[in-house]
């Protein structure tokens, strides 16, 4: 070649284009992880729930009583509130334990004591977990009252448990 021949011309688009193919590539994967956080979120707002559970109604003397919906297999339960209508004037008072049956009114499974004056308890958010085989038993009672007791409870299956508790 020679001092006066012209420099050979180069294509004016091939940066451009190497551009934008990573800003397309990048495009490509963000949109990707938008919208597994999006399917995220959805199998979340699935799996972690309010559920309504049935009141259990005892006589006193059937005391005590387990409350007769449990946990499923593959789910936490995290109960957000219990009450109990019915409670007489002092001394009357129910005792709450955590169990499957009337025999573990253990001082070891004991939960919380309501009365007339506090019918009702809030464990807060992940205060009091119930897992599959467990349940509240209902002892105590002085009056020969009936009793009605309700419980509000989130449902978790185990995969979302760790979220849940974050």
């Amino acid at each position: 070649m020679t001092d006066l021949m012209p420099p050979p011309l180069e294509d004016p688009a091939g940066p451009l284009l190497d551009v934008w193919a990573k800003i397309g590539v990048r495009l490509e994967g963000l949109t990707a992880e938008l919208t597994e956080q999006r399917n995220a979120q959805a199998r979340a707002w699935q799996e972690i729930r309010f559920i309504p559970i049935d009141p259990l109604q005892v006589a006193f003397a059937a005391l005590p009583a387990v409350l007769t919906t449990t946990v499923k297999g593959g789910f936490t339960w995290a109960v957000q509130r219990i009450s109990i209508a019915g409670i007489g004037a002092s001394p009357d008072t129910i005792s709450l334990y955590r169990g499957a049956a009337p025999s573990a009114v253990v001082p070891q499974n004991f939960l919380n004591t309501l009365s007339a004056a506090v019918p009702a308890w809030h464990p807060g958010r992940t205060g009091l977990l119930l897992k599959p085989n467990q349940s509240l038993v209902i002892a105590g009672g002085t009056t020969g009252n009936t009793y009605t007791v309700n419980v509000d409870v989130i449902q978790v299956t185990d995969d979302q448990l760790p979220r849940f508790l974050l």
